[in-house]
């Protein structure tokens, strides 16, 4: 168990895999403790798979900060994730405008690790801000996610500012995804490959902007098997 107090930030990532031998792993913070992300954009917490099950709350992760899971069972309550004008996040913001225009500009930001990137495992984050990020709130290319009673606001990016889906299952529950922006589609999500988004228990989505689908858009390179469902209450 690893207890934050006060403000701290990494000088490398911190990485929890197989061989990490405790049978849980909890990160907790106290009062107003918050993280700064290391130098370089790396993630400044990476969970591959095979790790035992790990738990985060109650921190505010700064400029930045990211949180990858590659696999194993993940649990968040109460983070907050709030963007900055370190250097990682500025570098996201001139490649979201097109600074140099590249392909491989392109590509590195429609697959760039944001604040919150599921490749695999199964992931559940409640009571949870994502605010004002350069280069989207959340990517999943696979596993599985419940995001509930969380809010996503204020981000930008090029597509699905607040959630892009390239695979898995994701599944939003009494979550707000508020004011976010993408100069191309999807101002609040999209959806970009074969996976199941799942919006129930008064999920809201308002004052989201973007070129193309201003809230939602599912994009016709999406694969046969993707499947759409909302569920209200009665």
């Amino acid at each position: 168990s690893i207890r934050v107090v006060g403000g701290h930030s990494t000088d490398a990532p911190i990485v929890i895999d197989a061989s990490s031998a405790s049978s849980r792993i909890t990160i907790s913070g106290v009062a107003d403790s918050f993280m700064a992300p290391p130098s370089g954009g790396d993630p400044f917490l990476t969970i591959r798979a095979g790790s035992p099950p790990v738990s985060l709350s109650n921190l505010t992760l700064t400029d930045g900060a990211k949180v990858r899971v590659d696999g194993g069972d993940v649990s968040v309550e109460g983070l907050r994730f709030l963007g900055g004008g370190g250097v990682a996040a500025k570098r996201r913001l001139s490649i979201a405008r097109g600074a140099d225009g590249s392909p491989e500009a392109a590509a590195e930001l429609l697959h760039a690790d944001r604040p919150i990137t599921l490749h695999g495992g199964v992931m559940r984050v409640r009571n949870t801000v994502l605010s004002g990020i350069g280069g989207g709130g959340i990517l999943v290319t696979g596993g599985s996610l419940l995001l509930s009673h969380s809010e996503v606001r204020r981000c930008r990016a090029a597509r699905g500012a607040a959630l892009r889906i390239l695979g898995g299952n994701v599944t939003l529950t009494g979550t707000l995804l508020e004011d976010n922006t993408a100069t191309d589609s999807g101002g609040a999500v999209e959806v970009a490959g074969g996976g199941t988004l799942t919006l129930s228990n008064q999920t809201r989505l308002r004052g989201n902007s973007a070129h193309w689908g201003s809230s939602l858009v599912v994009s016709a390179q999406a694969h046969s098997g993707h499947t759409l469902a909302q569920h209200r209450r009665p």
